[in-house]
């Protein structure tokens, strides 16, 4: 897959989610940018059959409904996690800042990939939050550079983060669909997918981590009315499971929670 880009294109992970999908079309079509996206296959993760096929679908109706964008929308670099070399460096780095917060191990691999591609200034699709976790806060000098001026940054976040730019880090889901509405891609966000465990089905499970964050971030109107009500009855029984390791993984490996494909 082609990792060419001209130098005025903006660099971006893509996943065919919400917020990557919103930078994606504000920068096409609002902003009218070229635009290199990049994702990134986690194949232990069961979701990204569906998100290529969500990003697929999304560009098909993209071209069809403004075909003049065609030429600043690049191909996108697929890569899989397992193919990124090693970087003894920013795995320290990683494991130090674990031991303060709970970052998901997807950034250790973006880092690596960015410092391989020699990727900087990349964009992150980061939303605004009312209220932020506290592995969040951390970055906010970077996120905010003009509102941190004189702030410390712990070194190992910096080595971690310091690859990225948070274009939409101002900018609320809600605010998101408005702005959608307004400027005529409102039906393409509809083709988006967040959800880290489909069930059998190709439903969303209402239980992984994007899941709650829809419901939270108050976009529950896009999950089926099954999602929710495992998102409210079986999330807080797996997650009371989750502090028995081994009767979690027992629960898992029978797949006694048939209602979902991955607990």
């Amino acid at each position: 897959m082609d990792n060419s880009s001209p130098k005025d294109a903006v660099n971006m992970f893509w996943s065919g989610g919400w917020d990557s999908t919103f930078r994606l079309l504000q920068n096409l079509l609002i902003e009218k940018k070229v635009v290199k996206p990049y994702y990134l296959i986690d194949p232990d993760r069961e979701s990204f059959a569906v998100e290529i096929s969500a990003m697929r679908e999304i560009k098909n109706k993209l071209f069809e409904r403004f075909p003049e964008i065609r030429g600043r929308l690049l191909p996108t670099y697929i890569c899989g996690i397992y193919d990124i070399k090693e970087n003894p460096a920013i795995t320290k780095h990683f494991q130090i800042i674990q031991e303060k917060y709970a970052f998901g191990a997807q950034y250790e691999w973006l880092a690596k990939f960015a410092d391989e591609h020699k990727l900087y200034n990349i964009e992150m699709s980061w939303e605004q939050r009312h209220s932020l976790p506290a592995k969040r806060e951390a970055i906010l000098p970077l996120v905010y550079p003009s509102k941190y001026p004189d702030a410390h940054i712990d070194p190992s976040i910096y080595e971690i983060f310091k690859f990225y730019t948070f274009p939409i880090s101002n900018i609320f889901k809600k605010d998101m669909i408005h702005i959608a509405k307004k400027s005529g891609f409102y039906d393409l966000m509809q083709l988006t997918w967040s959800c880290h465990s489909p069930t059998w089905r190709g439903k969303p499970c209402g239980i992984c981590v994007p899941c709650h964050d829809i419901i939270e971030t108050e976009m529950g109107h896009r999950l089926p009315l099954t999602s929710k009500l495992k998102h409210y009855i079986l999330k807080p029984l797996i997650d009371s499971l989750k502090k028995y390791p081994r009767v979690y993984q027992l629960v898992k490996k029978a797949r006694m929670l048939f209602f979902f494909k991955n607990p």
